[in-house]
């Protein structure tokens, strides 16, 4: 399951596949440090600004985009290691 590079190009087949793919992203997400966390919340949940994410946030606007960028890094990062895990998982290796 690549959740980050081709989420926006997969469309699930189903509502379960929804709700698998919400609940794996969530669960990425709770890895995060917490400023990373909100402030890809508030952009790309909540659909806020990088302006309207720093005045929720009590932060500068160049601390939003550096730890939006650093948390979809990590997100990426965290991701493509559970992919590896699940495939080599799937062919009978141990994670």
């Amino acid at each position: 399951m690549r959740l980050l590079r081709s989420a926006a190009r997969a469309v699930p087949a189903d509502d379960l596949d929804r709700v698998d793919l919400r609940d794996a992203l969530v669960r990425l997400l709770q890895e995060l440090p917490p400023r990373q966390r909100a402030a890809i919340v508030a952009r790309y949940w909540e659909h806020m600004s990088e302006a309207e994410t720093a005045e929720a946030l009590g932060v500068s606007l160049g601390t939003v985009k550096s730890a939006t960028s650093r948390g979809l890094r990590r997100l990426r990062e965290l991701s493509e290691s559970r992919n590896g895990a699940e495939q080599q998982h799937a062919r009978g290796g141990t994670p």
